[in-house]
């Protein structure tokens, strides 16, 4: 391989980590909106550069009730069964599994959010989001 082609290789290497870092730092901020105020023991995890996973504790005084209206409010729209959607007042309080969506980037991505609780302990959830490109027109 030639040096010109060296230094292309690299400069797509770099460019790649680039908008890995831009990606993996846009969704780290956006978990600061996802964790209600007053909850503890927040671990944060990137899966891929799509996907992120984080959990963490509620405080006291809050419930699933609490997390699904804040949801809500940031544009997330909550499934069940495919393409059957909830309204945030009409979801199972029990339910150990919620799944939403939204549309961000000016409709350019979807972002996929799944809310998971803890079997052991119901105030600890596990939130995945996975970002993906859509060919909308």
């Amino acid at each position: 391989m030639r040096h010109g082609g060296r230094f292309i290789l690299l400069g797509v290497v770099g460019l790649v980590l680039l908008a890995s870092a831009i990606w993996l730092s846009m969704a780290v901020g956006a978990v600061k909106g996802l964790v209600p105020p007053g909850s503890d023991e927040l671990r944060i995890q990137a899966l891929t550069t799509s996907q992120l996973r984080f959990s963490y504790q509620l405080g006291f005084g809050q419930d699933l009730s609490a997390v699904v209206a804040d949801l809500s409010n940031q544009g997330w729209i909550i499934y069940d069964d495919g393409a059957r959607v909830l309204w945030a007042d009409q979801f199972d309080k029990n339910a150990m599994l919620l799944h939403f969506r939204r549309s961000s980037w000016f409709h350019l991505a979807d972002q996929w959010l799944t809310l998971r609780r803890d079997t052991a302990n119901p105030r600890v959830f596990t939130i995945e989001i996975t970002q993906i490109i859509t060919n909308r027109p």
